[in-house]
């Protein structure tokens, strides 16, 4: 057993350090912006390590993908033992969580921006909706994969529903659950890219979007995400924001 994982080990070891040459290599023939020396990336990551407001966003970043991951499993958990306890629930549920899947996830961005308030809320909804179909059908599955004879020798036995759950449900669908987190994670951490952009405020961190406005302070800038007008009876996002340094009194208008 011992020797079996010190070979997988060795073998992931091996195919990364493969990876890293073949990168290092295109890094030779393009541009550093499409493929960066394999040396600044350990460099870069190293100073995010060793940097503190740097590792606070990666654990941020970090606590959103499995507080969201979470949120979903939990849900999605509950969504099929009803489907998997009833044929109409899962005529009245299925449809709507096939449609939900095929929502890509920028839409989701749009619909947090536009329906809620608080950045943290906002991305923890992205998140659910975004991984929740695929936590319910993967786990409904793992169920309905049960054998049927091994549950009718288990109820030769008279279980309580407990003990069932325990030593039969619960072996049966662990494998698919660890699936399940296993794809939906990779799925968590391409979305959280995105949820910085459902801080639609005016502050320093839109500098990375349009240029400041003319004639401001130079922490006045423009949220890509709040470009469009104001009007009185219809306020932009971002219409009550203040210039963050303080400096100017300009009411951030977009």
């Amino acid at each position: 057993m011992t020797n079996s994982r010190t070979m997988r080990v060795l073998q992931a070891a091996a195919s990364m350090l493969v990876l890293a040459a073949v990168w290092q290599i295109f890094s030779l023939f393009f541009p550093h912006f499409l493929f960066p020396p394999v040396s600044e990336i350990l460099s870069r990551t190293v100073n995010i390590l060793i940097t503190g407001s740097l590792l606070a966003d990666v654990l941020l970043t970090a606590a959103r993908i499995f507080g969201g991951l979470f949120g979903a499993f939990i849900l999605g958990s509950l969504l099929a033992m009803v489907i998997g306890q009833s044929r109409t629930a899962e005529n009245f549920i299925a449809p709507v969580l096939t449609f939900f899947q095929g929502i890509p996830a920028l839409s989701w961005v749009v619909f947090a921006i536009i329906w809620f308030h608080g950045t943290e809320f906002r991305v923890l909804f992205i998140m659910v909706m975004t991984t929740l179909p695929a936590f319910t059908f993967q786990i409904l599955d793992a169920f309905r994969s049960m054998s049927k004879d091994l549950f009718e020798m288990t109820m030769a036995f008279r279980p309580s529903r407990w003990t069932l759950f325990r030593f039969l449900i619960v072996p049966t669908i662990v494998p698919g659950i660890l699936t399940a987190w296993k794809v939906n994670l990779g799925n968590a951490a391409r979305v959280v890219v995105v949820a910085p952009a459902t801080n639609c405020c005016a502050s320093n961190s839109c500098s990375t979007w349009p240029a400041p406005w003319p004639g401001r302070c130079s922490s006045c800038c423009s949220c890509w995400w709040c470009s469009r007008p104001s009007t009185p009876s219809r306020p932009g996002p971002c219409a009550t924001a203040r210039c963050p340094s303080g400096r100017c009194n300009v009411r951030a208008r977009y």
